[in-house]
């Protein structure tokens, strides 16, 4: 390939946005022979301008996000490669299991966080090459700023519930129970407003009204990556059912307490407490994160999606990649039965 490889990182949430900017940074600060561009997905018209714009080589893309079902789909039929982080997870609770397998079969090279995750993607069909364990990208950028242990704990509850897509027509039974049990605890709260999906503002609207009655209880309706970490590092434990508790609160030694069904499948590292939605079983499970001697534990607790630097192996791979192999060899997939 003549020249420096062009990537280009799509983003299309806040919630793939610490990943991508790990992969940027490591770009900026890299020897590859490789330039780096983000880019914010608002649609296919401006997509086809950035696109004409840079004259990318190769695509990164991270996660699940329905939008991104709309801009790989056009991008197939540009013929341009496709790469793709954390495919081969699962969250039953929630269709972005159907989005992101349907993402990895649209991909042409595959960035996975975890062995096991990269064993599902092969299982797919994948060839071998194709399919690199890396490690979450984004904890790459949250062990240079917050190394664990770091953040003195307040005397705070961290809450972040998100839609369970599956379950949306019991979503405000189960946030009731989710306040109930905190009410019991009567602990301080912060509850942080959810991510984008479908009836993400019945639990922003849920959260703003329990405010209302909850003395006990802040809302912050969203947070920045940084300031994110802090409050979660600083917790006694988060509580809810964001992937947070799964990738980053590991690396900080936080408890869990993970409600329901919308991580299930994930590989469970041992500071995540499974329960159910019911206000006995959430009171229970904080009540057992908050005992003596269990986030002490925690320390040096190692994580399982981080494999010591992802950015720079995703970086060096795509360099290889591009390098070593043709743009038709890349695009054309060989399903491998298995």
């Amino acid at each position: 390939m003549a020249g420096r490889p062009r990537l280009l990182l799509l983003s299309t949430s806040r919630s793939d946005y610490g990943g991508l900017l790990a992969v940027l940074q490591a770009a900026s600060q890299s020897n590859l022979p490789l330039t780096a561009r983000l880019a914010r997905y608002r649609g296919l018209a401006e997509l086809k301008v950035q696109l004409w714009d840079y004259q990318p080589d190769v695509l990164l893309i991270l996660g699940d996000r329905f939008e991104l079902l709309q801009a790989v789909a056009h991008l197939v039929l540009e013929e341009l490669p496709l790469a793709h982080l954390h495919g081969g997870e699962e969250t039953l609770g929630a269709v972005d299991d159907q989005v992101r397998h349907a993402l990895t079969k649209l991909c042409h090279l595959h960035f996975v966080a975890h062995p096991e995750y990269a064993r599902r993607v092969r299982q797919m069909g994948e060839e071998e090459w194709r399919v690199h364990l890396v490690g979450a990208p984004v904890l790459d950028l949250l062990e240079a700023a917050i190394p664990s242990g770091s953040v003195p704990v307040g005397e705070y509850l961290l809450v972040l519930y998100n839609p369970v897509t599956r379950e949306l027509q019991a979503q405000f039974a189960q946030l009731e129970e989710l306040a109930a049990a905190l009410k019991e605890l009567a602990l301080p709260v912060l509850a942080i407003g959810p991510n984008q999906d479908p009836g993400a503002d019945g639990v922003a609207a849920f959260w703003e009204g329990q405010r209302r009655v909850n003395p006990q209880l802040r809302y912050q309706a969203s947070a920045q990556v940084g300031e994110f970490w802090e409050l979660l590092g600083g917790a006694l434990c988060l509580v809810g059912n964001s992937s947070a508790g799964f990738i980053e609160a590991p690396s900080l030694g936080v408890p869990v307490v993970n409600i329901g069904t919308r991580q299930a499948g994930r590989v469970r590292p041992a500071n995540v407490i499974d329960v159910g939605h019911p206000a006995p079983e959430i009171v229970a499970g904080v009540r057992q994160a908050l005992r003596p001697g269990f986030r002490e534990s925690l320390a040096g607790l190692p994580n399982p999606l981080w494999q010591g630097g992802a950015a720079p192996r995703i970086l060096a791979a795509l360099a290889e990649t591009l390098a070593s192999r043709s743009r038709s060899e890349i695009l054309r997939k060989h399903f491998m039965l298995r």
